[in-house]
């Protein structure tokens, strides 16, 4: 299980605090194990894509904020069924609904998945995506957000490693005006 409390301006970061679900509260979830390689896990969890974020401490590279991070999905309430099929594959599903405060009071369920390759012991492979509404329920034009993400992590040594990131997305709806009546 996990909780993690936020404090300071990190609950605000993203939008006004009054769209904020869970403002102080980063994660909250349990889980337990289906099978000797199999896991469910359920509450309130980290954003399953990036491996740079809006969160600051999770950040690895030179900068504490991640300019990628404040366009990802945050973190999200539902389901994770985690498995390792052997030592270099494993695979992860989620489905729920990421109460990110980017995406304002969202009332839809997003699903997807996170497919991690080991090759060699200091060489890893992330794919992950979402996809989902990201808006009101009642909103009439909603915007459906498919975010993808790839990483390769290298340790070159035990001093040094190497990232790339490459994240991409696609949004329907995008051409729409702002509503210049909530000015």
């Amino acid at each position: 299980s996990n909780f993690t409390l936020q404090y300071g301006d990190v609950p605000m970061l993203l939008s006004k605090v009054e769209y904020q679900f869970v403002k102080n509260i980063r994660q909250a979830n349990f889980g337990f194990k289906v099978t000797k390689r199999t896991w469910l896990d359920m509450g309130f969890m980290l954003n399953p894509i990036g491996w740079e974020s809006a969160w600051p401490v999770l950040n690895t590279c030179l900068s504490s904020a991640s300019v990628g991070g404040y366009f990802e999905p945050g973190s999200y309430l539902g389901l994770r069924f985690s498995t390792q099929f052997n030592e270099k594959f494993e695979a992860r599903f989620f489905a729920g609904n990421p109460y990110s405060v980017a995406y304002d009071a969202d009332t839809y369920v997003s699903v997807g998945c996170q497919l991690i390759y080991k090759p060699t012991p200091n060489l890893m492979v992330l794919y992950a995506n979402m996809a989902g509404y990201q808006s009101k329920f009642d909103e009439p034009d909603p915007k459906f957000r498919l975010s993808n993400n790839l990483v390769a992590y290298y340790d070159l040594f035990k001093w040094l490693n190497l990232t790339a990131q490459y994240d991409f997305a696609w949004q329907t709806n995008s051409h729409l005006g702002s509503d210049t009546d909530a000015l």
